[in-house]
Parts: structure tokens; C-alpha cells; sequence
């Protein structure tokens, strides 16, 4: 045999055993039906997905649909709105660019001035028995907080 006939029969080879798997490749995913899967019965849900699954149900109709929207805005007023709020957006990004900010020019006074700001007795530690006088207030409260007896 020469390498011409060699090679015909090959590709006669190849081309066979490709079919023969593509073929076989198809009958695997046509023995599968996806729209009727088994339903393992030792669930407890399997007669609920029976129920559910049943073909004869009834379907919704369209009158049981909700109606459609109204005073949907239109695209040219919606385009107005965009464009309305980029307006602002521009003009409050060209507000915070015209800010002059402090803080790098003298971080130092900027310090003591917030510190001035806060209250020393904010700033504190609480004191060690805080839980304590926050517990004794809670059951104030509870105490406070009795209902009135029922209605008879």
C-alpha cells in the first residue's frame, strides 16, 4: 500500500470513529429528558413537587397579570431630569473646588481649635463604676415600666 492509499484509509478511519462517537455522544443526551425529572419519593417534599408539577394545573391568564404602568415618564423627560442633575452635579462639584480648606495650611491651629470645641467632660474616662450606674438606672427604668393590671 502506498502513503496516498495509507492516508485515504486513515481519513476513513478518522472520520468514522469521530461519527461513531458523535453519534453515540447524541444518543447519551437524547436518553436524558430534562423536562420529566425523577422525583426521589423518600422525600418528604415529593408529593408536594408532584402536586406542583402536575401538567393539567392551572396557568395564569393574562387578565391575571397586573395592568401595565401609567405616568411612566418618557424618555425626553427623563433625558431632561439626567441632564438637570448633571447641571447640579457640576455645579456643586465647582462649589467644593472653590473650598479652601485649612487643614494644610496650619495643621497645628487647626488642632487646637477643634480641641477648644470639645466638651472636657466628654472627654473623659467614665468613671470605673459606670456599668454599675448604668445597670442601677436600667432597673429605675424596669421598675418604672410596670403595665396597668388587665381590664375585667
Amino acid at each position: 500500500m502506498t502513503g496516498d492509499k495509507m492516508s485515504a484509509a486513515m481519513g476513513k478511519i478518522v472520520k468514522a470513529g469521530a461519527g461513531a462517537i458523535l453519534g453515540l455522544s447524541l444518543a447519551g443526551c437524547l436518553s436524558i429528558n430534562p423536562f420529566d425529572p425523577p422525583v426521589d419519593q423518600s422525600s418528604p417534599a415529593a408529593a408536594q413537587v408532584e402536586t406542583l408539577a402536575r401538567a393539567d394545573a392551572d396557568y395564569p391568564r393574562w387578565r391575571d397579570f397586573p395592568a401595565a404602568p401609567q405616568n411612566v415618564p418618557t424618555p425626553a423627560e427623563i433625558r431632561t431630569q439626567v441632564t438637570l442633575l448633571e447641571t447640579r452635579q457640576d455645579a456643586f462639584a465647582t462649589e467644593v473646588a472653590a473650598l479652601r480648606w485649612t487643614l494644610t495650611e496650619n495643621p497645628e491651629a487647626w488642632a487646637r481649635q477643634v480641641a477648644s470645641n470639645i466638651n472636657a467632660r466628654l472627654a473623659t474616662p467614665p468613671p470605673a463604676d459606670a456599668t454599675a450606674q448604668a445597670e442601677a438606672f436600667a432597673a429605675r427604668l424596669r421598675e418604672r415600666a410596670v403595665p396597668p393590671p388587665p381590664i375585667q
